[in-house]
């Protein structure tokens, strides 16, 4: 039975779970160390800790048929003394063997047979040859009575099979179970006969004679307890229910649903008290406070009961009632979720919109502790440091450490149970973790070894989220951005919007010499094996973005050379009519890693600045405008600068909705730069143009310039409303006799409207 218990008490806890607006689920995140298991381990109630409301939607009818096959199987097991298995009870019980078993005897009755005589199928099974051994007709005769009886009792697995026989057949299965009832010698298989034949009348409709039945046949058995006795009562319930007896039916319902498992669900769902007056009156048909309080425990499984209420009425009729520890564990689990560490929970708001914490929070838990206290100090119960647990784990709930502290230190020589003495030093550790406000090596270090304790993680899997969320906090408190950062998120989310204060505390943090064990740990479980390289790449992508190259290219060549090609290879020097930011390049062009890249166009510039010849100061001037550019959002470069994109941001610029080309994204709450400055490239093609003596190449430059012109318009969001013109102007101006402005016309459509050549409708605006 405990195997079954402990399935059941696993489905009842699963973590809550709703579905948000993309579809995917949002799930409850917080911290959790009550262990149920502090209440009474034999509890009739550990099932359902978690609210039997709860465990009922999570379990299906094949869960159910599954536990009642199991209860059953394990009474037959019993009964034989553990000397036959449990597999070989299950093929003869519940398999497709009523030919096998009629084989069996008719060997049984045959004096001259023996064991040998019976085919290969039964002579394996051990429970066919303990019946032959012993020659139990008796049992056979019961089983093979019981398959007569199941297509009548069962839905069909098979939607196409064929349908039960009539009433008629059933009522003579009735009969024939009647005849044969007086002549079995054992009461136990009279008892289970008898299951049968209330069950057949059942399922007839015959409520009267289900109650005739039970009056005539009940007296005649005088079995050892067993759960066929509530089986029984569970039909004997259905009958008086359809009789409208529904007070008795509610009772006996009640009864079953508190001492047989496999039964709750049928027991559960068949209990129906409408009215006060008619909760008064089922309290009249108990036979015992214990029953009484039994009642209060049924009613507290409903999700929308009133738990405390329900607890008063326990206590005051059976203080040691194991139910009322089941109960206050399951709301203390319930304020676990309200209050621990709420203030430290990077998910609260979303837990917000689970319903966490609930709005009378705050009311429940004083409620809560008023009578976990009137409780310590009566000491009614027989377990007073269970009492005085609860007592200190609610003050740590509601934020009083130092009375939380003052109670565990006052139960602790009292904890001979081992459960409980782990429970309590869980508990300290958590109030350890609340209290910290500082922290140093040496306190870091200590908990290094604390998230090294695979087997204490395993029993507590939220220890180690309480202690990371917690130095977050503290981190942040006291200054240290970087390590309060990497606990929350991966050292990749930096990538999204680059920080240089950050990249240099984690800079440091990575290179640091000292022996401190958590902050290896954290870096490696936060940046992965190649942190110093990826932080060096983030760092010079950063002073990029920036327009600082040359201290873009002294960070990058921190990194060991033979890394370099690890972060990409770009060819930016190629120009483009058209703007794609993802293109096929051609396989003849020349590809640069970034320490290449960089010194290639540091080499363009200094070898332009130094250049007596224009028209080649030009070209090159023209060769590091196009890198800058084709490094930019616009370009099909965009990755060597950058290392997110959304190509929604243009329109958002464009529209005014971000603040320094940073958006907001749903990526990561962390918010994403957008590399879009064109004042580089343009300055650099403008210098081009400026030192050409040549008026074709004057007008490419100046095209150029003009798209970082009308670019730069759009990323800073349209000031003044008016598309700036002027290198379109300039264009028209001074190079409308060359080739390639003829070109230009050919190939933008904006320009050739702006000359003229193109009609408004026609135009790509």
């Amino acid at each position: 039975m405990r195997r079954v218990l402990i399935s059941l008490f696993t489905l009842a806890v699963l973590p809550l779970a709703l579905v948000g607006d993309c579809g995917l689920p949002l799930e409850y995140y917080g911290y959790e160390f009550l262990n149920p298991a502090i209440s009474r381990l034999d509890s009739r109630f550990l099932p359902y800790i978690g609210g039997f409301e709860t465990l009922y939607d999570e379990l299906d009818n094949e869960d159910w048929e599954q536990m009642q096959q199991t209860d059953n199987i394990d009474e037959w097991y019993e009964r034989y003394c553990e000397g036959v298995e449990k597999q070989d009870l299950v093929a003869l019980i519940y398999g497709d063997s009523e030919r096998r078993l009629q084989a069996l005897r008719r060997a049984i009755a045959d004096p001259e047979s023996r064991l040998s005589d019976l085919e290969a199928k039964l002579r394996t099974n051990s429970f066919a040859r303990h019946l032959m051994k012993y020659r139990c007709g008796e049992v056979v005769d019961y089983l093979l009575y019981a398959k007569k009886i199941e297509p009548h009792v069962t839905a069909p697995r098979n939607t196409f099979a064929k349908k039960p026989p009539s009433g008629n057949a059933m009522k003579r299965l009735v009969e024939e179970g009647l005849a044969i009832f007086p002549t079995v010698e054992s009461h136990y298989l009279r008892l289970r006969y008898a299951y049968q034949l209330l069950r057949l009348s059942h399922y007839r409709g015959d409520y009267a004679h289900v109650l005739e039945l039970h009056e005539y046949l009940m007296p005649k058995i005088d079995a050892d307890p067993s759960l066929i006795y509530y089986w029984i009562d569970g039909h004997y319930a259905g009958a008086l229910l359809g009789l409208g007896r529904r007070i008795e039916a509610a009772y006996l319902y009640s009864r079953i649903f508190i001492n047989c498992p496999s039964k709750r669900e049928s027991a559960y769902r068949s209990f129906s008290i409408r009215t006060d007056d008619e909760w008064k009156e089922l309290l009249l048909l108990c036979k015992s406070d214990r029953e009484r309080a039994d009642l209060y425990v049924l009613r507290a499984q409903n999700d929308r009961a009133l738990l405390l209420d329900e607890m008063r009425a326990i206590y005051a009729l059976d203080p040691d009632n194991e139910g009322l520890e089941m109960l206050t564990v399951r709301e203390i689990k319930q304020l676990e979720m309200d209050f621990l560490a709420n203030d430290l929970n990077p998910r609260r708001r979303a837990n917000l919109s689970l319903g966490i914490p609930r709005p009378d929070a705050r009311q429940r838990l004083i409620d809560l502790q008023q009578f976990v206290l009137e409780v310590a100090e009566a000491d009614r119960g027989k377990r007073p440091e269970f009492w005085e647990l609860a007592r200190g784990y609610l003050h740590l709930l509601a934020g009083d450490f130092h009375y939380a502290r003052r109670a565990f230190w006052t139960v602790a020589p009292a904890l001979e149970n081992d459960t409980l003495q782990q429970q309590l030093n869980i508990m300290r550790r958590v109030l350890d973790i609340m209290a910290i406000t500082e922290l140093n090596d040496s306190l870091e270090n200590a908990y290094f070894k604390v998230l090294a304790n695979e087997e204490l993680l395993e029993k507590y899997p939220d220890l180690d989220n309480l202690i990371y969320d917690k130095f977050r906090d503290v981190y942040r408190d006291n200054g240290e951005y970087g390590k309060a950062f990497l606990l929350t998120h991966k050292l990749r989310d930096l990538r999204y919007n680059l920080d240089i204060d950050l990249l240099r505390e984690f800079h440091a943090l990575a290179v640091d010499t000292n022996d401190n064990s958590f902050e290896r740990r954290l870096l490696l479980e936060r940046g992965g094996p190649n942190a110093v390289n990826d932080l060096i790449d983030m760092e010079a992508t950063y002073y990029l973005q920036r327009g600082q190259l040359r201290l873009a290219n002294k960070v990058f060549r921190q990194m060991p050379e033979e890394n370099w090609n690890d972060y990409g290879n770009y060819a930016p020097f190629k120009a483009y009519f058209d703007d794609r930011v993802n293109r096929r390049l051609p396989d003849t062009l020349q590809l640069f890693n970034k320490a290449e890249m960089f010194q290639q166009v540091l080499d363009l510039e200094e070898r332009a600045d130094l250049s007596p010849e224009p028209n080649e100061a030009a070209r090159l001037y023209y060769g590091v405008g196009l890198a800058y550019y084709n490094m930019s959002y616009f370009g099909y470069n965009w990755r060597a600068a950058d290392y997110f994109r959304s190509g929604e941001n243009a329109r958002r610029a464009a529209n005014g909705q971000g603040n320094d080309f940073v958006f907001t994204t749903r990526q990561t709450e962390l918010d994403n730069y957008e590399h879009m400055s064109m004042e580089l490239a343009r300055y650099y093609f403008e210098q081009a143009r400026k030192k050409t003596l040549d008026p074709e190449r004057g007008a490419r430059y100046a095209y150029w310039a003009a798209k970082t012109e009308r670019n730069q318009y759009y990323a800073d969001g349209m000031p003044g409303g008016q598309r700036p013109f002027g290198y379109f102007q300039l264009l028209t101006d001074y190079y409308d006799d060359t080739e390639y402005y003829r070109k230009i016309i050919e190939e933008c459509r904006t320009f050739a409207w702006f000359t003229g050549n193109l009609s408004l409708d026609e135009s790509d605006n």
